[in-house]
């Protein structure tokens, strides 16, 4: 087992150089945050269906994110009386989605050896494999982390939203609308020669 790095000691980072520390520090975040988002799906899917939470666990476990944003849009729209809490869910779905295609898009690439550039093997429907170019911006990166943070803590005051709707003593305000994040864009197109 390995020793953790002391604090101060730079030396575990030293020998990890193929992408800058900022950028490592970056995809963690993304990462992380876009637990935040998936833990929100889960949670509002088990609201959603009645379920108590210990079957949800069970019948969730191991659901991808396409899958849980899908239960929870069909869920909704059954579900949900409000027009005006289905229709902020229906914008916050479409905005989690896009948090989940661009930390795809991150976590799913290989990175080249000058560190600046990501490439993320793809195929179009019915055709040719081809990878897409994505610029390893370290400021696109921390929007994306930022992007998924915000979604994940809309989606838990939606659900406090909901639970207290009703509630003489607690209140828990609707959250502000989510922006639409911005989808990462590829710079790029590599495919193989085709015969």
């Amino acid at each position: 087992m390995t020793q953790p790095v002391p604090l101060g000691e730079n030396a575990w980072i030293g020998r990890h150089t193929l992408i800058s520390a900022e950028r490592a520090h970056a995809l963690g975040l993304v990462t992380l945050y876009w637990n935040f988002c998936e833990a929100g799906l889960a949670e509002l899917v088990t609201d959603y269906s009645g379920m108590k939470p210990a079957d949800a666990a069970h019948f969730l476990y191991g659901a991808n994110a396409v899958s849980l944003l899908d239960l929870l849009r069909g869920l909704a729209r059954r579900n949900e009386k409000r027009p005006d809490l289905l229709e902020a869910l229906d914008h916050a779905i479409t905005c989690v989605d896009i948090c989940r295609r661009n930390r795809n898009n991150l976590a799913h690439s290989w990175v080249n050896f000058k560190g600046d550039k990501l490439f993320k093997p793809n195929r179009a429907r019915g055709g040719n494999p081809f990878t897409e170019v994505f610029s390893f911006d370290l400021g696109e990166i921390r929007e994306v982390a930022e992007d998924c943070y915000t979604a994940g803590q809309y989606l838990m005051h939606f659900g406090l939203h909901r639970t207290y709707l009703d509630h003489p003593t607690i209140s828990a305000p609707l959250p502000e609308k989510l922006q639409i994040p911005q989808t990462l864009k590829s710079i790029d197109r590599i495919a193989p020669d085709t015969p």
